[in-house]
Order: C-alpha cells, then sequence, then structure tokens
C-alpha cells in the first residue's frame, strides 16, 4: 500500500520517537525476541528465522527509513553491505535498521543478563558434595587435610558478593560392602578437626555424613544430590577434594552465567581433562548439576556404578599402549555421561563445559604416589581407560559419544 512523502516522513519519526520503547516492550515479552537479538549481536544473521520477529515494525518503517536516513543507514557497516548482495532491498533495509540499533540492544541484553544473574544469587541455593574415604588409617590424616582446604575455598567462593555455597555435605564413604571403603575412623576425624576446634571458623552450612549404604560413584552421588534437593539446593557442586584451586571467582561466575543461560550441567575444564570436557563430557572432579533436571533423567545411572566384588564386575579387555599388551578394566566410574546423553535426549543442547580462569588457578593435584599410593593408583587406572569406559556405557543406552558433542549449549561450542 503506497503512502505519500509526508506520512512516510511522519511514520519515520513515530518510528525514532518510539521504536527503542517498542524493542524493550517486546523485549520482556517475548523472551524468544531476547535470543534473536543475541544472535544478531553476535554478527550471525538469520534472516528467516530472526527478522521475522520484529518484521511487523520492521515493514512499516521500509519507505519511511529509506526517505529518513537513505544511505547513511542502509549501508551504515560492512556486515549489511555483503549482505546486500544476495539480499533484497527490503532485506537490507530490515536488517540496516536492527543493526542500527544493536548497540541499544546490547545493553538492554547485558541489563537482562544481569538481573538473571541477581535474581539468581539471591534466589537460587547452590549446595556441595565432597566425597572422601580412607581405606587405611595411615591415610586419615591426609584426607582430613584435603577436605579442610576444599571447605576453606568453598567459603571463598564469591560472585558479587554474594557467598554461593549455601551447604557444604562431606560425604564418607562407608558401605562395608565394599573391601576399600572407608576403614571407619575418617568421620570421626573429621568430626573432631571440624566441630570441636575452636579456632575454626565453621560455617552454618557444614555437614558431615557417613553414608554406608551405596557405592563411591553412583549411589553416593545420589544420596547427596537428593538430600541437597531435600534441604533446598537447586544446584549440587560436585567436587574432588584435589580440585579445590579451581574455585577462583573467575570461574564460579562462569558457572553462575551459564545456569543463568540454562545449562544444566556445567563442568570445569580441569587440565588433564580438558579436551573431553570441551567435547560435552563434563567430569564430577568439577561439575554443577541442576538437581531437579538431573533426578528428572534417573540420576547417576547404576550401570556405571563401582562393583562390590568380583561376582559382579563386567570387565572390558583393551590394549595398554605401555606394556604393549592386553589389559582388563572394569566398566564403572565416568558416572556422568549417561545422564549427560539424557539430559541432552530430554531438554536439548544444556551442557556448558567453562574453561577456569583467575588468579590462583592450580594444576589438578595428581595424588602423590609416595605419600598416597592408593589414590595414585586409583588415578591411573580411571585416566587410562576413562574413554573406553564412556563409549561402552553410552553404548549400553544406544548412543554415540558424539551425541554428547551435541549436547553442549551453542555459546559454549568450542
Amino acid at each position: 500500500m503506497k503512502m505519500v512523502k509526508e506520512e512516510y516522513r511522519q511514520k519515520a519519526e513515530e518510528i525514532g520517537s518510539v521504536i527503542k520503547d517498542r524493542l524493550k516492550a517486546i523485549m520482556l515479552a517475548q523472551p524468544i525476541f531476547f535470543k534473536a537479538c543475541a544472535l544478531l549481536c553476535k554478527e550471525e544473521f538469520k534472516m528467516a528465522a530472526d527478522i521475522v520477529i520484529i518484521e511487523e515494525y520492521l515493514a512499516s518503517s521500509y519507505w519511511a527509513g529509506r526517505e529518513v536516513f537513505g544511505d547513511q543507514m542502509q549501508y551504515q557497516d560492512e556486515r549489511v553491505q555483503a549482505a546486500a548482495k544476495e539480499m533484497s532491498e527490503e532485506e537490507v533495509v530490515k536488517l540496516s535498521i536492527v543493526s542500527y540499533l544493536a548497540d541499544e540492544i546490547e545493553v538492554e541484553i547485558e541489563k537482562e543478563k544481569q538481573k538473571r544473574k541477581k535474581d539468581f544469587l539471591a534466589r537460587k541455593k547452590v549446595g556441595m558434595i565432597l566425597r572422601v574415604y580412607a581405606t587405611k588409617a595411615e591415610d586419615v590424616s591426609n584426607r582430613v587435610s584435603m577436605i579442610h582446604e576444599a571447605v576453606a575455598a568453598a567459603y571463598k567462593a564469591t560472585v558479587d558478593g554474594h557467598q554461593l555455597i549455601k551447604r557444604i555435605d562431606v560425604l564418607v564413604w562407608s558401605d562395608e560392602n565394599y573391601a576399600d571403603a572407608d576403614c571407619g575412623l575418617t568421620r570421626g576425624a573429621l568430626f573432631e578437626s571440624f566441630f570441636t576446634d575452636p579456632d575454626y571458623p565453621l560455617h552454618s552450612g557444614f555437614h558431615l555424613s557417613e553414608v554406608k549404604h551405596g557405592d563411591l560413584f553412583c549411589g553416593l552421588l545420589n544420596y547427596g544430590v537428593v538430600h541437597q534437593l531435600r534441604h533446598g539446593c537447586d544446584y549440587s557442586l560436585v567436587i574432588s577434594a584435589e580440585a579445590f584451586s579451581y574455585m577462583t571467582p573467575e570461574t564460579m561466575d562462569a558457572m553462575v552465567n551459564a545456569a543463568c543461560s540454562g545449562a544444566r550441567a556445567v563442568g570445569v575444564a580441569i587440565n588433564e581433562l580438558t579436551q573431553s570436557i570441551k567435547d560435552g563430557r563434563i567430569a564430577n572432579t568439577f561439575a554443577m548439576w541442576h538437581n531437579e533436571s538431573l533426578m528428572t533423567v534417573g540420576g547417576f545411572d547404576l550401570r556405571a556404578a563401582k562393583p562390590a566384588n568380583e561376582f559382579s564386575t563386567h570387565y572390558m579387555k583393551g590394549w595398554s599402549q605401555e606394556k604393549k599388551e592386553p589389559v582388563f578394566y572394569h566398566l564403572a566410574g565416568v558416572e556422568e555421561v549417561i545422564p549427560l546423553a539424557r539430559l541432552t535426549e530430554t531438554f536439548g543442547p544444556c551442557i556448558a563445559p567453562i574453561l577456569p580462569s583467575g588468579e590462583g588457578v592450580q594444576q589438578y593435584q595428581i595424588p602423590d604416589p609416595i605419600g598416597s599410593p592408593e589414590l595414585w593408583q586409583r588415578h591411573i587406572s580411571k585416566m587410562g581407560t576413562k574413554l573406553e569406559r564412556q563409549s561402552a556405557l553410552l553404548a549400553a543406552i544406544g548412543m554415540d559419544i558424539s551425541f554428547l558433542r551435541g549436547g553442549v549449549m551453542p555459546q559454549y561450542r568450542q
């Protein structure tokens, strides 16, 4: 429908004065508009998917924009000039208007991000789960020291001035069905160290439990997650005491931002597992789970449970490059991959790998083969067959390991 030139100018003036307010109003009313603007600001233009959302407003400004802004608006940046060769004239002008408002949109997006983050810190409760055991009595003091360091780091984990971790559950693995479970002394040593030392500034959210039923990998974690969910924790941070140095404010801030963006599983790429974590196979060495979502897909599947004895062990046969001979390993551990696959299948891409950052980030502390031979042997066995075990467990539910790469949220793919 044609309009006279005076109507063009009048319409342009109306748009010039109200379009920003309209954009803000649409942004609040339609989350899909927020998503489209985020794509546009990242220079990822998908005309059919993005522009259609604001087409109702842009179409009415097409001729008005030509009259008022002319070439200055039409070709205000190189992206539009390049795109103009492949687009219709109307598409170019529509895209130009969005580009013209990109800075304003980006400011609004940042405001929205900060609002979500503020709401998260005020309303969401994050808990931390630490697993600990000492098969031998002489290892107890070492385990107690490791837990002290991890808890101290958790107390310092702040984001925008808020203490992130509201509850800490230290779970002592004491199932008597397992020969290598705790010797029976660790809980008492931890209790004496944390609760009877008058100089220790114990946090009110610290809780110590001895778990006598369940394996180390799945049963203990499912207990911890359900326990924290019962006490109001929206998220649970599962971390190995050896990884406490990664708990910098910058890294914790990045994890919160990921959760605010919709991530249901967030994993920190510790040094020896960086690539696999970037590929979506996050590890409970340092991972944060959205508890309700995790339990919706069944928690940590018991297919990955630690076997109690040789009769319940499912062995796999592989090849050792170092020994140049066949090796056998039991299919256990790597409890993360099945729930990650099921989260992706249920909710779509929702995995966020995070690269650690900030002052004081150290390397993962590999157990000392002399001081902690038991933990060192477990570490070597675990790392040497991790990929094979992950692949085998995913195959058991009809999934390929590549499926987890697709589970990584687009903005976190590297």
